[in-house]
């Protein structure tokens, strides 16, 4: 599960209004390190045809958000969210997803870092 509230504030290239980030907590998404931001326009869209096989934010009927690779579901309107090395979840129903733009390696300050402690 993600924070909700905004950690920190970081400047990134191509900046517009709805230019979001999450920070990658765990470690299920293999080279993709725990600390590092995901870049993503913050548009709360269904998840469309062109996102399969592309890592992107969702958020679950669930209200979970997530970082993972989507595939289409067998069932309809569902989708299977996928991990390099953490369990899949599959037929998922998501609320939104949005692709990642960028991947910035990113280290916390000690501040940051302990107000994440817990958050995963």
């Amino acid at each position: 599960m993600m924070a909700e509230k905004p950690v920190s504030t970081v400047k990134f290239p191509r900046q517009t209004a709805k230019t979001s980030a999450r920070m990658l907590r765990g470690h299920r998404m293999g080279a993709l390190k725990d600390g590092w931001l995901m870049i993503y326009e913050n548009e709360e869209k269904p998840a469309t045809d062109d996102m399969v096989d592309q890592l992107c934010i969702v958020k679950t009927a669930d209200h979970e958000v997530l970082i993972r690779f989507l595939k289409k579901g067998r069932r309809r309107g569902t989708w299977d969210l996928l991990t390099v090395t953490g369990e899949q979840m599959l037929d998922v129903v998501l609320l939104w997803a949005a692709k990642v733009t960028m991947i910035l390696p990113y280290e916390p300050t000690p501040e940051e870092a302990e107000q994440l402690m817990g958050i995963e």
